[in-house]
């Protein structure tokens, strides 16, 4: 996913969307979260808050 964030840019609109949904998707549907609303922007907060709490459990 991060991977995806960092070359996002560097996709074709349809591929971008495609990708995100996909990804999204998948991890929405194993977590049991509702499927929809903006999976790039989930994506996004997802990767964001696992840094956060990366960098914060090591900091303990």
């Amino acid at each position: 996913m991060q991977e995806f964030l960092r070359r996002r840019s560097d996709l074709a609109p349809q591929s971008r969307m495609r990708l995100a949904n996909d990804m999204a998707g998948a991890l929405k549907q194993r977590l049991g979260l509702p499927a929809g609303g903006d999976n790039e922007l989930f994506s996004k907060t997802l990767c964001a808050s696992t840094a956060f709490i990366t960098s914060h459990a090591r900091i303990r």
